[in-house]
């Protein structure tokens, strides 16, 4: 019971954001406004206040990192096989290795935050450094080859993955804490509070973002990337933190990550690049409900004790 206290809370404010959009705050650009100032400024407030903090030279940081990036290669590369065998669309293929592999990196940082408090967000900081440049620059080079546009190469997708705010932010923020300067009360101030509206924001702009109109036609695709996000993606990097003998708040942040619900972000990238948009858009919506039992059942599975 409280473990489910303290996980509920995020996903009311997801719904709180469901039912805002569906019956107050109707209008689609009041919720592109909010989401591109959580997206340019709060967001990377919030991640430039804890990279310029966070205790870059922990001993499990390097096994943390590889238990994430195993997990994501591995629902990566069965979304890739099964689509190929099932022999689904490239479109719609690129929208279910999308659904596989990116995270969406709030609600785990949320749910850290309030299981282990500054250390949890922290640490969930740290999952975002590493799998968000990896994961784009992943997924852009394979949407590239699938959808046949071969012309961007492989520097202009680091160089467009790099101008991303959220690496931008992170960047600057571990080389404020390398050089000492986190302590200045004026950066720290500032970026505190802004960062402090992030979370809540976000998870309101994702609540407003569900739809699952024409759901009964994308049920096998959005089965295949439910299976490698909600399935695969958790037990590989469970098992490899586990074998690393990781520490517990490791373990669960880790799984969190690989359990949250796919990126918001896929989107507009699905748009962007000429993928299936409608397909990626029913998978989010899709796991983001089921996220509201997973991660707690992941949780309690996990075996933490509060």
């Amino acid at each position: 019971m409280t473990l489910l206290l303290l996980v509920l809370p995020v996903f009311l404010v997801i719904l709180l954001g469901a039912v805002l959009r569906w019956r107050f705050i109707k209008d689609a650009g009041f919720w592109n406004h909010l989401s591109q100032l959580t997206y340019w400024v709060l967001f990377p407030a919030f991640l430039f206040y804890k990279t310029s903090q966070v205790q870059i030279g922990h001993p499990g940081i390097i096994d943390f990192s590889i238990a994430l990036l195993a997990g994501f290669l591995a629902a990566v590369a069965l979304a890739w096989i099964w689509g190929r065998v099932s022999g689904i669309a490239s479109a719609a293929l690129t929208s279910v290795i999308q659904g596989a592999g990116r995270h969406n990196t709030f609600i785990p940082l949320a749910v850290s935050a309030q299981l282990f408090g500054a250390s949890g967000a922290a640490t969930g900081t740290v999952a975002t450094a590493v799998l968000v440049p990896f994961s784009n620059v992943v997924m852009v080079f394979m949407m590239s080859v699938l959808l046949g546009q071969n012309k961007k190469s492989l520097s202009a997708i680091l160089l467009d993955t790099a101008r991303n705010p959220v690496i931008m932010s992170m960047s600057a923020g571990f080389l404020v804490n390398v050089l000492g300067m986190s302590g200045d009360p004026v950066l720290y101030e500032l970026t505190g509070q802004l960062g402090q509206a992030a979370l809540p924001i976000v998870l309101l702009c994702i609540g407003a973002g569900l739809q699952f109109s024409g759901m009964s036609r994308q049920l096998m695709p959005v089965l295949m990337a439910c299976t490698g996000k909600m399935l695969i993606f958790p037990l590989v990097t469970w098992s490899v933190a586990y074998l690393a003998g990781l520490p517990e708040e490791f373990i669960v942040i880790a799984v969190l990550f690989a359990i949250a619900p796919t990126s918001t972000a896929g989107y507009p990238l699905a748009k962007q690049m000429g993928g299936d948009a409608p397909l990626i858009a029913s998978i989010i919506s899709v796991q983001t409900l089921l996220a509201v039992l997973a991660v707690p059942v992941a949780v309690v599975l996990l075996g933490y004790q509060l």
